[in-house]
């Protein structure tokens, strides 16, 4: 329940840079991290609402690649390359993953999969048109691996020392894209 309290934080600077600016992208911004914390708050009970949660996070993660698109530039096709080595995880992930039980929800893994690694193409493909690496590819990349660590967790193998990094991870993720979005903004 705790770990919606840093993310409200960050909703609300990202709420104060929409105030200060008047521009989409920190409305975007706003949007997907409020839609991350309706998705937190859904997890709290995953057995009974988890595609609540992940429909949350999937719409949130639209919300932020619509605002890396709004940031400007045009489309790098270098930033391609990001979709080798998450569709090498994702074939993994699929060869180890525990489906008793779980199967039902592999349809809505595969799109979420698909949604979280179109939005890091676009952000790194924004830093790639712009000359130099930003907050968005960082904030992207770490939420790309965030979300990789917490599905290995939850349908292949738990582990104490994996809850940290997915925890770590996703706040590093969230505060680097709200200060990207308030530099811009």
């Amino acid at each position: 329940m705790f770990k919606g309290i840093p993310i409200i934080m960050l909703a609300v600077w990202a709420g104060y840079s929409l105030y200060c600016s008047f521009r989409l992208l920190p409305a975007l911004v706003c949007a997907g991290i409020l839609l991350c914390l309706a998705g937190d708050f859904f997890l709290l009970k995953p057995d009974r609402f988890f595609l609540h949660g992940l429909g949350a996070f999937l719409t949130g993660h639209i919300a932020y690649f619509s605002a890396f698109i709004t940031a400007g530039h045009r489309f790098s096709f270098l930033s391609l390359i990001i979709i080798f080595p998450c569709a090498l995880f994702f074939l993994l992930f699929l060869k180890q993953m525990n489906l008793e039980g779980k199967k039902k929800f592999l349809p809505a893994i595969a799109v979420y999969f698909c949604v979280v690694v179109c939005m890091t193409v676009v952000a790194v493909s924004y830093d790639l048109q712009s000359g130099s690496l930003s907050w968005f590819s960082l904030g992207a990349s770490v939420f790309c691996f965030s979300d990789a660590v917490l599905a290995w967790t939850l349908f292949v193998r738990r582990t104490v020392f994996l809850d940290g990094a997915v925890i770590a991870s996703y706040y590093f993720a969230q505060a680097v894209i709200v200060i990207a979005a308030s530099m811009k903004g």
